[in-house]
C-alpha cells in the first residue's frame, strides 16, 4: 500500500502538531505546504519534504494529492474549502471550521453533494471524560457551560 499524499493549507501552530503526529504514525508522504508566509511553507519543506507554495489553488493544480489538511485562522475558511472540495480531494479542516454558520452548512452541502471524506479536529469530543459530563448531566437542563484546557498554549 503506498503513502497517503498529502498537501497542506496553513502552516502555523497547529499545523506542526498534525505533521509531528502525522510522522510519528507513517503512512503519509508530505507532497505540498502552503502559507500566505511563503517562508512558513519553505521551514516545513525543510524539515518534512516536499514543495512550498504561497498560493493553494497553485498547490492543487500542480500536484497530486489524494487529502488535504487545512489549518487557518477562522477568518480565511471558506475559499480554501471549496478549493479543495472542486478539486475532489478529502480533507482535515482544524476547527473552528468558519466564522460565518450559513457559509460553513453551504460548504458542509457541497462536500455531501460531491460525497467527499472529511473530518474535524474536535479532539476533545472523544475524551472518556465527555461521555462522563453526558451522563452526569443528562437529567439536567443546561443554558451554560465552561470548560478549560489545561496545558499547551497560554491562553488557549
Amino acid at each position: 500500500m503506498s503513502d497517503v499524499r498529502l498537501g497542506f493549507i496553513g502552516t502555523g501552530g497547529n499545523m506542526n502538531r498534525h505533521l509531528r503526529e502525522l510522522t510519528e504514525i507513517g503512512g503519509s508522504k508530505f507532497v505540498a505546504f502552503c502559507d500566505i508566509v511563503v517562508e512558513k511553507a519553505e521551514r516545513a519543506v525543510t524539515q518534512y519534504g516536499g514543495k512550498a507554495y504561497a498560493d493553494y489553488n497553485q498547490m492543487l493544480a500542480n500536484e497530486e494529492l489524494d487529502a488535504v489538511y487545512i489549518s487557518i485562522p477562522p477568518f480565511a475558511h471558506g475559499a480554501p474549502e471549496r478549493a479543495v472540495i472542486n478539486a475532489g480531494l478529502a480533507m482535515f479542516v482544524e476547527k473552528p471550521v468558519h466564522m460565518d454558520a450559513d457559509d460553513a452548512k453551504e460548504i458542509a452541502a457541497e462536500i455531501e453533494d460531491k460525497g467527499i471524506i472529511t473530518a474535524t479536529g474536535y479532539q476533545e469530543r472523544y475524551l472518556d471524560i465527555i461521555d462522563k459530563a453526558q451522563e452526569l448531566l443528562a437529567s439536567r437542563r443546561v443554558g451554560f457551560f465552561m470548560g478549560y484546557w489545561m496545558g499547551g498554549m497560554p491562553g488557549g
